[in-house]
């Protein structure tokens, strides 16, 4: 019997599926988990939440409904980044943890000697991040973001701060 791992993750709170929830359950269909993504969006006021449903085999359903930008009309698509909320940063812990244990990697083991294919087109900045690092929040990582965003940011910060500034002079 295969075991199904379904974890609906955003902004660091999680939805489990009912307790024993396994593939061959019949609670687990796209329309359930529809339904329970819909809800939480609604409930917590989402923009959009990507969630991914699969076994130790393949994935077995997912779905990412709702936008880019709150307010906006741009659908989120399996292609956009997501902040790894807080829940899910404990199971991939757990999973490093797992291979530490098993001699399969150590803390100081480097993300691109684990990915060299990836390291071509990184940041000279990340060639040495270990594991560890990025447990301890070391890394140095630049939020994902692009250079508009960045940019519609600092103005936002910017007129924010002056307004304070201005309030308090």
């Amino acid at each position: 019997m295969k075991h199904l791992s379904a974890n609906f993750s955003f902004s660091g709170a999680m939805i489990s599926p009912p307790s024993g929830a396994h593939a061959q359950d019949s609670r687990l269909t796209q329309a359930y988990v529809s339904e329970t993504i819909g809800q939480a969006r609604k409930n917590y006021r989402l923009p959009a939440v990507a969630v991914t449903v699969m076994n130790s085999e393949k994935i077995l359903l997912r779905e990412i409904p709702g936008v880019r930008v709150k307010d906006r009309k741009d659908q989120a698509t399996f292609d956009d980044y997501f902040h790894i909320g807080s829940g899910s940063k404990s199971v991939l812990a757990l999973m490093a943890a797992r291979l530490v244990e098993q001699n399969k990697m150590l803390w100081q083991t480097r993300f691109f000697d684990v990915f060299p294919e990836l390291k071509a087109n990184a940041r000279h900045a990340y060639h040495t991040i270990s594991l560890e690092d990025l447990f301890r929040c070391e890394a140095g990582i630049r939020a994902y973001t692009n250079a508009a965003i960045d940019r519609l940011s600092m103005r936002i910060v910017k007129r924010r701060f002056n307004w304070w500034w201005n309030f308090w002079l």
